[in-house]
């Protein structure tokens, strides 16, 4: 029997995917801000950024159905919250970090991890590079190893660990070289930024930042309660890959409320790793909550995209 929710019937639709990247496209061209370099590149990059997701739920089966909720959830963030468009770094970083998170995910139970588990930790490195808080994240990406990939090893340990000093060491060996050490005390300035939380900084958000703020947090939130409420419903290597988006939507969350001046680089990340919860939130949830928080999901969207149509100094 056809679901009768509109999530549902969208879910399963044909036409959702391909309208959501139309509709990216045409937010992303008008109006179109920067030079053409930055906006191809920033489209390669957002591209770059739904290979990997398409993958990643190719492979681990986030929902039970055939759906492309994630991807299409992923597009419209990208779309209204203006993902991308903040600069090359944000961009690059953002990349990395879905390369890297969704590959971590790959590592499930693998007999031969080593090679995966390199790569997943070499990308967090390199993306430390641009934005150096990210390189915490190899702690939380161990613990996921260990409690739900089922994967940490002696080997897969050291992997992890090679892969995280192989991009330090070609910088290192760069400004050994050159005699130049801008790299390296740009790295440890990153750091110097993360402070106690301040007043000012939460009164210095702009409306759209605020409400994109919000939406993520509050689909997080209800996509990840939503899940361990019902998570026996799916075979254990999907719990155990949604167990690790809730943890890291978890700790990107917590890191977006007391660093919120670190938005930019924060909040698609935290859209990232949700996206799998949303997405299977949407599309198996058949209750009238669901559906009013669906309505109202669509409606802020399109508001926000008729906002920076129409009026792109509202984002400015």
């Amino acid at each position: 029997m056809r679901d009768s929710r509109l999530q549902n019937r969208m879910a399963e639709s044909a036409l959702t995917f391909p309208t959501c990247v139309a509709l990216t496209a045409l937010l992303w061209c008008r109006p179109l801000t920067g030079t053409l370099w930055e906006n191809i590149t920033g489209g390669v990059l957002c591209l770059i950024s739904v290979v990997m997701l398409i993958t990643s739920d190719a492979y681990c089966k986030f929902v039970r159905k055939h759906t492309q909720f994630a991807e299409c959830y992923w597009l419209l963030c990208v779309a209204v919250m203006g993902f991308f468009r903040q600069g090359l770094r944000e961009g690059v970083v953002v990349t990395l970090f879905a390369a890297s998170f969704y590959l971590l995910l790959h590592t499930y139970q693998q007999r031969k991890a080593t090679g995966t588990t390199f790569n997943a930790f070499a990308l967090l490195a390199m993306g430390s590079m641009g934005f150096p808080p990210l390189l915490c994240l190899c702690l939380c990406y161990w613990w996921y190893m260990y409690a739900f990939m089922r994967c940490l090893t002696g080997r897969t340990l050291m992997a992890g660990l090679i892969g995280l000093a192989t991009p330090f060491w070609f910088v290192g060996t760069w400004c050994l070289w050159t005699g130049q050490t801008e790299p390296l005390q740009q790295f440890a300035a990153g750091f110097e930024g993360l402070q106690f939380p301040q007043w000012g900084w939460y009164a210095a958000l702009t409306v759209p930042h605020i409400i994109g703020w919000s939406l993520t947090l509050l689909l997080a939130l209800v996509g990840s309660l939503h899940y361990l409420a019902n998570c026996y419903d799916d075979n254990i290597s999907v719990r155990m890959c949604l167990y690790v988006c809730v943890c890291q939507t978890l700790v990107t969350g917590i890191a977006l409320a007391f660093q919120p001046t670190l938005h930019v680089m924060l909040l698609p990340m935290a859209v990232l790793s949700s996206a799998p919860l949303v997405s299977h939130y949407f599309s198996l949830s058949k209750s009238r909550v669901s559906h009013i928080l669906f309505i109202l999901t669509l409606i802020i969207f399109a508001a926000m995209a008729m906002l920076r149509l129409w009026m792109p100094s509202f984002y400015s």
